[in-house]
């Protein structure tokens, strides 16, 4: 009997991912036999060591951190070289790199930076002391300023740079408003006792005003800023014709200058919907309103919290 032989062939698929990544290009330092990167502390030696130089070489070390920058931009590495020749006297060099690109937005052991220096002086040891030496490195921004990495600390008699962020920084939001444009409200031709002297936001004219905002998801309180004119029990915008103002409807509430609307935002494209309707106060005669066109104006204003 001849019997088929079934072959079955496993086919492995090894994926290979790395878990950190690196600023590459920073100095480090060699004497001797030894070298020394960032973040690896100190070497030292005894007083029988034979005398020997230190260099500073440039592109030599790749370190990583946890930490995030303060804003996304240029950073430099400005590695501060210390030697110690045991007489209690501290030699320092400080060189910096080239300047790359940090997102704020991730931890820099998610990105890949890649900067690049020259060779620092070399620091000569002639022996008859206990010698040390080490190398830190601090990331400058592009005003300047210094930030401590958090897995290394940096003292140059008694300097004290602000540490690097743990945790990324809140964005900076902005909205704007019907594209920074005024927004205007045509009420139409009104006779004068058709005009209600109770708000009702059913009869209102509605406006749709565009809302786009940045940076993330935006809680704001709006907020009316008008001269008030009393209709009834509410309060509406007082125009430029006697007895007559304008009242503002959210959600179908008049809005007076005192009511304060929370609002979310997303960030990108947002709507905001008003309703608009004139008014009169009832204690004005008709006959002492006048006739004719008649303007109102309020500001509206969003705070962010």
């Amino acid at each position: 009997m001849l019997k088929k032989i079934l072959l079955i062939v496993f086919s492995m698929l090894i994926i290979v991912g790395k878990a950190n990544a690196d600023i590459h290009g920073t100095h480090g330092l060699t004497h001797g036999g030894a070298s020394v990167c960032p973040f690896m502390g100190s070497t030292s030696w005894s007083k029988g060591s034979y005398p020997e130089t230190i260099y500073v070489v440039a592109n030599m070390c790749t370190f990583t951190s946890r930490a995030y920058v303060p804003v996304s931009g240029y950073y430099q590495v400005e590695s501060m070289v210390y030697f110690n020749n045991g007489t209690g006297y501290n030699t320092y060099q400080y060189l910096r790199t080239s300047a790359a690109y940090i997102d704020a937005s991730k931890p820099i052991s998610q990105q890949e930076v890649y900067v690049s220096g020259s060779n620092g002086s070399s620091m000569y040891y002639s022996g008859g002391h206990e010698a040390s030496t080490g190398i830190c490195p601090l990331l400058v921004d592009s005003s300047g300023n210094k930030y401590q990495f958090p897995e290394s600390w940096c003292s140059d008699g008694g300097t004290v740079y602000p540490p690097l962020p743990p945790t990324p920084p809140i964005p900076d939001t902005s909205c704007t408003i019907n594209g920074g444009n005024t927004l205007s409200v045509s009420l139409g031709t009104l006779n004068r006792d058709e005009i209600p002297t109770v708000p009702d936001s059913g009869t209102a004219i509605s406006k749709t005003i565009s809302v786009n905002c940045t940076g993330g998801t935006v809680t704001a309180n709006m907020q009316l800023n008008y001269t008030p004119i009393s209709i009834g029990s509410s309060q509406a915008v007082k125009s430029s014709t006697n007895g007559v103002g304008a009242a503002i409807f959210y959600n179908n509430k008049a809005l007076s200058p005192s009511d304060v609307t929370p609002l979310n935002f997303l960030e990108g494209s947002n709507t905001l919907t008003l309703g608009f309707q004139a008014v009169r106060d009832s204690t004005v005669a008709l006959k002492d309103i006048p006739t004719g066109a008649f303007t109102a104006n309020a500001v509206l204003v969003m705070t962010q919290q």
